[in-house]
């Protein structure tokens, strides 16, 4: 792999990991719930689901789950349900929880699988990496495994510090706002968010 390839390959996935999405509405609103070092756990965890369908399009294998309309609905709708019931879970508790209660529910446990099991039913993840990582991919290259291992790397290298600012921001922007009233909006306006991730994942389409 020349350097000019992975540069391209580092910058494309870098402006799609700053671009605000479930992983970092779920990341930010579980550390603000938990903290940061559970919010972490959430972190390694969508890390896991994203190296499961790396190296599942690198098989050739993530092409053919996209393609398949029946597994990508499946995928969309429960990943749509999946944040409107976070998002109304938010609305709900706005202005009710105490700082480090559950007002992201942990309704998988623990924060890694939480995570690992959020993403894995986000279809934008997969079509990102089924449409986008054959293409920096030369199967015939003797240094395939070589190349596989520096995107795999640099994929994590760059969602994790980025995934863990976000996060960050969110914590000390709350305690900036406080309680009361402030916090009750800083709590309806991630719930609204969560609401409006969800509904736009149902408009997602399989690339043609």
């Amino acid at each position: 792999m020349s350097f000019q390839l992975w540069l391209s390959y580092a910058a494309f996935t870098f402006v799609v990991v700053i671009t605000p999405g479930p992983a970092i509405l779920l990341t930010s609103s579980y550390g603000l719930s938990h903290g940061m070092r559970k919010g972490m756990g959430v972190v390694l965890g969508i890390e896991l689901a994203n190296t499961f369908y790396f190296f599942l399009s690198a098989a050739g294998l993530g092409a053919l789950l996209a393609a398949s309309e029946l597994a990508f609905q499946i995928m969309k709708y429960c990943g749509a349900a999946y944040l409107i019931y976070l998002g109304l879970a938010q609305l709900a508790a706005a202005g009710k929880s105490e700082p480090g209660s559950e007002s992201v529910p942990r309704i998988w446990g623990n924060p890694a699988f939480q995570g690992f099991c959020s993403q894995l039913i986000n279809p934008k993840a997969l079509l990102f990496y089924a449409a986008f990582l054959p293409q920096f991919i030369d199967y015939h290259s003797a240094s395939v495994g070589r190349d596989l291992a520096i995107l795999a790397v640099t994929d994590i290298g760059l969602e994790v510090p980025v995934l863990a600012f976000y996060m960050y921001a969110a914590i000390r922007g709350a305690r900036l706002i406080g309680r009361g009233s402030r916090a009750r909006w800083r709590e309806r306006a991630s719930g609204a968010a969560f609401l409006t991730v969800g509904a736009a994942m149902l408009l997602t389409k399989r690339a043609a």
